[in-house]
Order: structure tokens, then C-alpha cells, then sequence
């Protein structure tokens, strides 16, 4: 369900537990526990919506971290992209900034790729060509998915985007970069 409608149905209930809250203190008094479970219910639900929100976001966890200072901060940020995306999407802020912050983590994705691509040439990386295919990969799936995008539903196409775009990069991070990591360390890169 878009965020828009949820937020609605979301207010709605605030409203009517609000209003509820008040009718049943003025009926009951404050001594009585049914004004107080409405409270109760009141303060409950931001704490829920936040725990909720929180699924389509994506943290930076030390596990995930390579060991190459470059490539850690390069990760962080395609996280941080990654999110800002979702946010636009999740929050429907509008196709404009969807597409900018699409637009964005493409961007930074082919820059990073091309820096990480550029050190394992520059060190021999012996798996190399396997890791670029693996880049190139990444990069035909998320032109499928603009396509995708721009010419049908974009709502169903930014979930499809946010959710192989988190599962790809932990996935890559933890096995692929994490072995090229090893290797760029034994070779004296920081």
C-alpha cells in the first residue's frame, strides 16, 4: 500500500482514538483504565510506525565493512543513496525527486564501480574479469528496471528497484568485494 493512503488510514485512526480518548474522560473520569487505554493506544502507535518504516531502510553494519577505507565510505554512501531513494519513493515525494535520486544512486553506483574496477587492474586482481561481469550484471538489471519504471508502473518498479538494489549490494559486499578486499590488502592497499 503507497504511504499516501497509509498515512491517511494512519490519521484517521489517530483521530478517532484522540477523539476517543477525550469522550471516555469526560464519561469515565480519570480514574477509570478505559480513557487511560486509549492513551495507551495513542502512544503506541508512533512507536509501531517507527518500528515499521524502519524494514525499508538500510543500515551500514561492521560486518559489512572490507577493510579498504575507499571502498568502505563508497558502500556507505550507495547505502545512504540507497535509502534516500526509498524515502522518495516510500514517502511519495513526487516522480521528480524519485528520478533525481534514482538518478543519483546510478550514477554514484557506475562511479563506484569504476573505481573499484580501476585499483583491481591496477593490483592484478586474478578475479577481475568475474567481479566487472558481475558490476556489468548489476548495471543491465537496474536499466531493466528504469525501463520498467518509466514506461508502466513506477510504483511497483521503485519497489522492485529498492529491494534487488539492497539484497545486491549485501550480497556482493559480503562475498565478492570482501575477497577483493583481502587480496587489495595483501597488496598494500589501505
Amino acid at each position: 500500500m503507497r504511504t499516501k493512503t497509509s498515512m491517511a488510514i494512519l490519521a484517521m485512526l489517530f483521530g478517532a482514538l484522540g477523539a476517543g480518548t477525550a469522550l471516555t474522560f469526560a464519561a469515565f473520569g480519570v480514574a477509570h483504565i478505559v480513557p487511560w487505554l486509549f492513551v495507551a493506544a495513542l502512544v503506541a502507535i508512533p512507536y509501531f510506525t517507527n518500528l515499521n518504516e524502519k524494514r525499508h531502510f538500510f543500515e551500514w553494519k561492521d560486518e559489512l565493512a572490507g577493510g579498504i577505507e575507499t571502498f568502505d565510505d563508497d558502500h556507505k554512501q550507495l547505502i545512504h543513496l540507497i535509502n534516500q531513494f526509498e524515502s522518495a519513493a516510500h514517502y511519495n515525494q513526487g516522480e521528480l525527486f524519485e528520478e533525481k535520486a534514482l538518478s543519483e544512486l546510478v550514477d554514484y553506483t557506475k562511479y563506484h564501480f569504476g573505481s573499484e574496477e580501476k585499483l583491481m587492474q591496477e593490483h592484478n586482481y586474478p578475479e577481475f574479469e568475474a567481479h566487472k561481469a558481475q558490476h556489468e550484471a548489476m548495471i543491465k538489471k537496474v536499466n531493466t528496471f528504469l525501463e520498467s519504471y518509466q514506461n508502466s508502473d513506477s510504483d511497483q518498479a521503485i519497489e522492485e528497484i529498492a529491494a534487488y538494489l539492497k539484497y545486491w549490494l549485501v550480497n556482493h559486499i559480503i562475498s565478492v568485494d570482501k575477497r577483493a578486499a583481502r587480496y587489495l590488502s595483501e597488496a598494500g592497499v589501505a
